[in-house]
């Protein structure tokens, strides 16, 4: 499974393969390890570092209001 988040200047590739219960909200990658976000009350996990940069950008963007 690859990770392939896009902005306006880079596209980034990451390799992961997890079974878990949780989804990166950016991309939609299962994710079990990292530090969370927590963000209006939910806990928020990442495959990389360029989807959490995202989120911490616009958390409303990748959550339901």
């Amino acid at each position: 499974v690859w990770c392939t988040y896009f902005d306006s200047n880079h596209m980034v590739f990451y390799s992961q393969k997890n079974n878990n219960d949780m989804k990166d909200p950016v991309c939609g990658m299962d994710v079990e390890k990292g530090d969370p976000i927590e963000y209006k009350g939910k806990q928020y996990r990442f495959c990389c570092a360029t989807c959490r940069w995202a989120f911490e950008q616009n958390p409303d963007q990748f959550t339901e209001s």
